[in-house]
């Protein structure tokens, strides 16, 4: 439609992945309609062709080199972090001017109060109505957004919450059982998405038959997503980077991302144990309001890609 049907546009914008056919449409129509083409690195589409191929497939080698091939040259580059500005750059040489944009949460992403969190989840109990019965003065709301798909492995929380149950198993002693206004502290856990190996972790789930912990999964409306992130007290991603480069949007979502998870923010783990160092809460909690307060996606664009759109010569 490019080609013929609107006028010459003086740029490209293309996100990576998906790579094909979509970089060797993006040279195409950028040589023939005198485009600049800005490509955005979000990760290499070809390694996450090889968590179900493999790395070795002739499939995914043909993909790399496409990548590569139709990747390389661009009026610009934009990367979501450092480690994958200085692979690409280093491992296929590319041409152009190159940018490291972080992914940033926009501002409709934002920490909810008391009154409006309480408000939010009362709207929630017709879809999950065992929400209704959460008391934040003693539990707790942990969220994880997830595709349900291989890079994503949902044994770890569930062995994670395995651990938890155990701890509030050990603390329920310590409770009037009598007494509700004393009951044992719950973790609510909400996991929200659509994709394949969701049936098969629900059935996981069902399995465990957890008395402390509420798991519930579902999907939510556009418009109350940020505000679930908003009610919870710790967000959770279990993506598995196909690069190694790269890090998930559910991460942006609940904060920022690339190299902007640090000791103060949050942890990357590859084991079950993370969740039950409960000091880590609200010390992260505070320091991802205090620096996302004034870090947000409008001000990371304006004063890195901006520039980018302007109708300079190339250089």
């Amino acid at each position: 439609m490019m080609f013929v049907l609107i006028p010459a546009p003086s740029h490209l914008l293309v996100q990576n992945p998906p790579s094909i056919p979509t970089l060797i449409v993006a040279q195409w129509t950028c040589r023939w309609r005198s485009t600049k083409l800005i490509i955005d690195w979000h990760n290499l589409g070809y390694t996450i062709l090889g968590l179900t191929m493999g790395p070795v497939s002739l499939f995914v080698q043909v993909a790399k080199w496409i990548e590569e091939t139709f990747g390389r040259n661009a009026h610009a580059h934009l990367f979501v972090t450092q480690a994958m500005r200085y692979h690409l750059d280093k491992e296929w040489h590319l041409t152009g001017q190159k940018v490291v944009l972080y992914d940033r949460p926009p501002t409709h992403f934002a920490k909810l109060d008391a009154q409006e969190r309480k408000e939010f989840l009362a709207e929630l109990k017709d879809q999950f109505p065992d929400l209704a019965q959460l008391d934040p003065s003693r539990d707790h709301l942990l969220v994880s957004s997830t595709s349900w798909t291989q890079d994503e492995d949902f044994s770890i929380l569930l062995e994670a919450l395995c651990l938890v149950e155990l701890d509030m198993e050990d603390a329920r002693r310590g409770y009037d059982s009598d007494n509700d206004e004393a009951r044992t502290p719950r973790l609510y856990v909400v996991i929200t998405g659509k994709g394949p190996w969701r049936d098969h972790y629900e059935d996981e789930i069902r399995r465990y038959g957890f008395k402390h912990v509420c798991i519930l999964t579902g999907w939510l409306r556009a418009q109350d997503y940020p505000k679930l992130l908003g009610s919870a007290d710790l967000g959770i991603s279990l993506h598995t980077s196909s690069s190694g480069l790269d890090l998930p949007m559910k991460v942006v979502d609940m904060f920022g991302l690339g190299e902007l998870v640090t000791s103060n923010t949050g942890r990357t783990f590859t084991s079950s144990k993370l969740l039950r160092d409960y000091a880590l809460r609200e010390s992260m909690s505070r320091h991802i309001q205090e620096y996302f307060a004034t870090h947000r996606w409008q001000s990371e664009w304006a004063s890195k890609a901006n520039g980018l759109f302007d109708d300079q010569p190339e250089q």
